[in-house]
């Protein structure tokens, strides 16, 4: 898989997170975290947050087809936060993501609150420690466990709205974005910045 990836075009090319998933844990198992605060700006339906997870997973299956990616949804980690629909928001129990608990997990509104303002989501990915191989001098390690957290405070759109909304950001290509960190891929970057080292991803 990743040697497709490391393919890049006359144009462009791709700095990478040195992290990849073993053939043998795909398809590539994931949950959604049932925390969700009410009222906030990230208040899109439970079933609406599932189909834009599963679609953009979806745009990284059909439209890399030759590096044969898949995944599977685990469903909704029930109890894995505590914060009712009529509790106040200032009495939500906030249950932060796990590095160690193997389970990837996606959550809304960043309920540990670890990310600052501007900050749209982030992928957190975490390795074995083993080495899956080593090229041009750089180490590909085997990933374990990576969550992904999107923000609170984001006026998040929807797929249908793009284009008609005066203002919001779409969640299904922030969601997109992430999952490409997920499976290993960091920023596209100028060719110019490849060569001089002065492509760096987060």
């Amino acid at each position: 898989m990743i040697s497709l990836f490391l393919l890049s075009t006359t144009a462009h090319a791709w700095n990478h997170t040195y992290r990849i998933w073993n053939r043998e844990q795909l398809p590539l198992k994931w949950y959604m975290s049932d925390y969700r605060m009410p009222g906030s700006s990230s208040d899109l339906d439970q079933e609406y947050q599932l189909n834009v997870i599963t679609k953009s997973y979806d745009n990284w299956v059909f439209d890399v087809p030759c590096a044969q990616l898949s995944h599977e949804y685990m469903g909704i980690r029930e109890g894995h936060s505590d914060c009712p629909e009529d509790t106040p928001p200032e009495e939500c129990i906030r249950e932060g993501r796990s590095s160690s608990d193997l389970m990837n997990t996606f959550y809304y509104d960043d309920p540990a609150e670890e990310q600052g303002a501007g900050v749209l989501g982030v992928t957190y990915t975490v390795t074995t420690g083993q080495v899956a191989f080593r090229r041009d001098g750089n180490e590909y390690y085997y990933a374990s466990d990576s969550d992904i957290v999107f923000s609170k405070d984001v006026g998040w759109i929807n797929s249908d709205q793009v284009g008609t909304a005066c203002s919001g950001t779409p969640i299904e290509a922030v969601a997109t974005h992430e999952i490409g960190h997920q499976w290993g891929m960091g920023h596209s970057c100028e060719e110019n910045d490849v060569t001089s080292g002065n492509c760096e991803g987060d």
